[in-house]
């Protein structure tokens, strides 16, 4: 039997990776879909040198990695990378009580740190690389650009834009790196309403208004949206669907909508060393979400980060079987400067990184 009442879990659906304490706070999620919608935003007040300065020219990959044809085992590479800078990453961001979870798309933050390596050069493309972990992929841009494009035929929409003051005139090899790429379009930086509106849209709506204001010297700007929809595999009977308890710790709880299901085909890991309890539950199109959750007594989400490697989770999670599974209804919102967690796993070049999701 699985049941999400209690306590603080990790679930991950695709890039996508969060922390989620007192889950139930909000109840509006789908009992038939879930959908997420997140966007980042890379402002720059330019990085030492390379966007503007010819010295900053994109230093190409090896010939090679155009005539490779990039299959699973170089996307998964890519991915076991982008896991740990999302790891680091959850491990940097501290929940508050004003903002008892914390959602990040590892996926978009490499993005808008890959795309800004490609300006830049000398110690500063280095730490970008370094915290990438790019180096254990070959031919990390075009392994990553390649992933995108797969992307495109799956229910994770991703999109990718610059904005540039009129006035300012980058390094043209960086734009057209970026575009080829990363499929990262170019625009004129002129409102803060045409820039929300690029958002709305990237989000299929469900994101309005993502910056208040544009800082008067911004000249630059890296945005990407990400857009997934998922389908149950195995829907939830909305019939079923009746108040339960949700314990926010050992002694306070809400009462919240809960997804009952008696017979519900799960994948069901208790990891003992991990400490923690492990269950994926399928989507339609080859995803998934995946929660993991400490064993009682065992800690909490905090002690798990360093331990987790989602690849060897997925890799030992035994086959499905029918179970009796209780799980709550949830919306969550999030929005956090990234500045400061960036810093403390040595990116200092970036001026502002802000991500937000719903």
């Amino acid at each position: 039997m699985l049941e999400l009442g209690s306590g603080t879990a990790i679930v991950c659906i695709g890039g996508v990776m969060s922390s989620v304490n007192s889950v139930c706070s909000v109840l509006q999620a789908l009992c038939w879909d879930m959908v997420l919608y997140l966007a980042v935003l890379l402002l720059l007040c330019l990085c030492q040198q390379g966007l503007t300065d010819e010295t900053g020219m994109v230093v190409p990959e090896d010939h090679s990695c155009g005539e490779q044809v990039f299959r699973q085992e170089a996307w998964r590479s890519v991915g076991g990378a982008i896991d740990r800078l999302g790891r680091q990453l959850l491990d940097s961001l501290q929940a508050g009580l004003e903002q008892p979870n914390v959602i990040i798309s590892p996926l978009s933050v490499a993005l808008a740190l890959a795309q800004l390596s490609l300006g830049a050069h000398n110690e500063t493309q280095k730490l970008l690389l370094s915290s990438l972990h790019a180096h254990t992929v070959p031919c990390y841009h075009h392994t990553l650009g390649s992933l995108l494009q797969h992307l495109t035929n799956t229910s994770l929409q991703v999109a990718t834009r610059i904005y540039l003051r009129p006035e300012f005139e980058v390094y043209q090899s960086f734009i057209a790196e970026s575009l080829r790429r990363y499929r990262s379009e170019p625009a004129p930086l002129i409102s803060v309403e045409e820039v929300n509106q690029w958002v709305e849209e990237a989000t299929k709506g469900h994101m309005t208004n993502f910056l208040p204001s544009i800082p008067h010297d911004m000249v630059l700007m890296l945005i990407n949206a990400v857009h997934f929809k998922g389908e149950w595999e195995a829907r939830f009977d909305p019939q079923l669907t009746q108040k339960g308890e949700f314990y926010l710790d050992n002694k306070n709880f809400v009462h919240v909508d809960m997804m009952r299901s008696a017979k519900y085909p799960l994948s069901l890991l208790e990891d003992g060393e991990l400490g923690a309890q492990v269950a994926r539950f399928p989507f339609k199109g080859n995803t998934s979400f995946l929660v993991v959750m400490p064993l009682p007594g065992r800690g909490n989400v905090s002690s798990l980060v360093a331990k987790l490697n989602i690849s060897d989770l997925y890799r030992r999670l035994p086959q499905e079987s029918t179970m009796q599974v209780q799980l709550p209804k949830f919306t969550l919102q999030y929005r956090q400067e990234l500045q400061e967690a960036l810093s403390s796993m040595g990116v200092q070049c970036a001026s502002r990184l802000q991500g937000g999701a719903q």
